[in-house]
């Protein structure tokens, strides 16, 4: 994740590996620091998911096969957004919506256009 989405969560995500990639000199218990994608690419000890931002996800959407995404229905007052041709090359291949207790979620797996079912 981007250092911005870490702040926005205000710690480090339980029970997982996290790599903030950052130039600041950001330091907090539980966060591994990474300048570059391709260094955290090669710091995750298993398979990698990207959480945000836009930046992150613009430059590491080159090295994904496949791209999950979680739209929440509802309105809210964002100030970032996924960009609409990030998904050029992925076709949806799965989706499955979900009534999380107060608002539906879509849960959306794409898969790049050549990698086989």
């Amino acid at each position: 994740m981007g250092r911005n989405t870490y702040e926005s969560i205000g710690r480090p995500l339980p029970g997982r590996q996290n790599i903030v990639v950052t130039s600041s000199s950001l330091k907090r218990e539980g966060l591994e620091i990474c300048r570059s994608i391709s260094e955290a690419v090669e710091t995750a000890r298993r398979e990698v998911f990207f959480i945000g931002g836009v930046s992150v996800y613009a430059e590491a959407v080159n090295l994904c096969q496949r791209v999950y995404e979680t739209v929440v229905q509802g309105e809210f007052i964002c100030d970032r957004f996924l960009p609409f041709d990030l998904l050029e090359g992925f076709l949806l291949y799965n989706t499955e919506d979900i009534w999380a207790g107060d608002r539906w979620v879509t849960f959306n797996e794409y898969r790049r256009a050549n990698e086989p079912a």
